[in-house]
């Protein structure tokens, strides 16, 4: 793409910067850059659930994805996990954030694989103290085989840009109101689910187990697990087999779904409990 090209564009979304059409302009801009064909704009606020602001999807996925993500499914999620863990802003493929066995976890079958996604990116952008930006642009394969695939470095060339527009944005007060408005809520909301997916399994399993199953569930691999808690490969498959019978399930795929509807039965305020215990009063 011809520098012109670029400059033109970076014009019209600096042109939207404060108005209520910024995310979509800033989801066409980083499309137009990279040949990624899908844009989420997502909000991560201190200790509240992520907050669409934008989206592009399919009507198909939108239900597929974005629904089960800010009800739960988002605490699996590696980019997730780079919010919470604060590091630097920046440009992030989910393929280097991931184990080697991520494209065999039941998150990657349930998130991508059903909604046709073959490659993600996501930009993180912290626009304040309390608040994160991530612009997470999805590749499908269409039926124009001639597609390019995405070119992830002209998003690292051209993060400083995108950076900068992000945070002159979000200091507007127009476009601060909705995020603030869910801050009000007092983050019962994302303390909740993070204890959630602390807890989950410890009314029946050992601590050594749950921390297995939370594993398992962000999608690594026994080998990856055994290597990461410096113990072999069978006693991984031992922990597991055993951590299955307890939970009375099979597979992977039982343990998700397991999870997802475990934690979509926990009360506000409940930090403490697992819940599994709320499940199992439903049954």
């Amino acid at each position: 793409m011809k520098l012109s090209q670029i400059s033109a564009m970076a014009g019209s979304l600096i042109e939207t910067v404060g108005e209520d059409t910024f995310c979509q302009q800033l989801a066409s801009f980083g499309q137009q850059l990279s040949g990624f064909n899908s844009a989420v704009v997502v909000s991560f606020l201190n200790k509240e659930k992520p907050l669409i602001l934008f989206d592009n999807l399919p009507p198909k996925y939108r239900d597929k994805s974005l629904k089960p993500y800010v009800e739960g499914a988002y605490l699996l999620d590696p980019l997730y996990e780079i919010y919470k863990k604060d590091l630097a802003d920046g440009v992030y493929r989910l393929r280097d954030l991931t184990s080697r066995e991520f494209e065999d976890s039941e998150y990657y079958n349930h998130y991508f694989e059903a909604t046709g996604i073959v490659d993600e990116a996501g930009v993180l952008i912290k626009v304040s103290n309390d608040i994160s930006i991530e612009i997470s642009f999805g590749y499908r394969k269409t039926e124009n085989l001639q597609n390019p695939l995405p070119d992830m470095q002209v998003l690292i060339d051209c993060f400083p840009l995108i950076q900068a527009a992000c945070k002159q944005n979000w200091s507007r007060e127009s476009q601060l109101v909705p995020l603030k408005r869910q801050l009000r809520t007092g983050g019962e909301f994302g303390v909740t689910l993070d204890a959630a997916f602390a807890n989950f399994g410890k009314s029946v399993l050992s601590p050594r187990e749950c921390e297995i199953v939370q594993l398992i569930l962000k999608g690594y691999s026994s080998d990856a697990i055994a290597e990461m808690l410096t113990i072999s490969r069978e006693t991984v498959k031992v922990h597991r087999k055993r951590c299955y019978s307890k939970l009375q399930i099979n597979t992977s795929a039982e343990l998700f779904s397991l999870f997802l509807e475990a934690i979509s039965l926990v009360p506000l305020g409940a930090s403490d409990n697992d819940p599994l215990s709320y499940f199992y009063e439903e049954i």
